[in-house]
């Protein structure tokens, strides 16, 4: 979370935050409050009339996204597909993973960081949306030219270097790596996103809804 002069950034994880977060504070000098995933439900009472945004990603890609950085640092050599990954993280218990030779902390982190749906990530203490404007991650150019004038500072990302994992920085298709059972088990655990996806315009999602939340959200299941 960022909280400006006049505006309040959430960072939903896998949807370029964390670079976005580097670029305001090294371009604006503006830091991360609390911790980097805090939600709506964090925010301090006298900031919340403050412009509020975030960004919302397709669920599938989110959670693909979320699977390959774990894919790249457990080096599995590709015994954990992305259908196994969610039966793991969705259905299964924790210690399934333990073929995989990891420590019980990596294991417990990737089975539970992320694992509630991008909707919470806007809402607070009762499950109401506090968000001014959630903007697609599809459309993140578009956006930051968006808030950029909004918050009068400059957002542009592609003239900053952020964080980068050595792929494509989710501009490749996602969706080779989804099975219609990894999707069934996606929509199941994560329904309030696949709607808001689903009747969202180009640039953004509705934020007339209501999601719960727990504290903690981003490490809870």
């Amino acid at each position: 979370m960022i909280i400006g002069p006049d505006f309040i950034f959430l960072h939903c994880p896998k949807t370029a935050g964390s670079s976005f977060e580097e670029m305001m504070e090294s371009r604006h000098g503006l830091k991360v409050y609390g911790g980097q995933h805090n939600t709506a439900r964090d925010i301090p009472v006298e900031h919340r009339d403050k412009w509020i945004f975030g960004f919302m990603r397709d669920p599938v890609d989110a959670e693909v996204s979320n699977w390959r950085y774990h894919n790249n640092f457990w080096d599995n050599n590709g015994t954990f597909t992305f259908e196994r990954w969610c039966r793991w993280r969705y259905e299964e218990e924790r210690n399934w993973g333990d073929f995989l030779g990891l420590n019980p902390y990596p294991l417990k982190y990737g089975h539970c960081f992320n694992i509630r749906p991008q909707a919470g990530y806007f809402c607070d203490e009762g499950g109401q949306c506090l968000a001014s404007d959630i903007f697609k991650f599809d459309e993140l150019q578009s956006s930051l030219n968006f808030i950029s004038e909004k918050i009068k500072l400059d957002c542009d990302l592609d003239t900053f270097k952020g964080m980068s994992y050595g792929w494509g920085r989710g501009k490749e298709d996602y969706s080779q790596h989804a099975t219609q059972k990894s999707i069934e088990i996606l929509t199941k655990a994560k329904l309030p996103d696949f709607k808001l996806w689903e009747n969202s315009s180009k640039l953004k999602v509705s934020t007339d809804y209501t999601c719960p939340t727990v504290p903690n959200y981003a490490y809870s299941r």
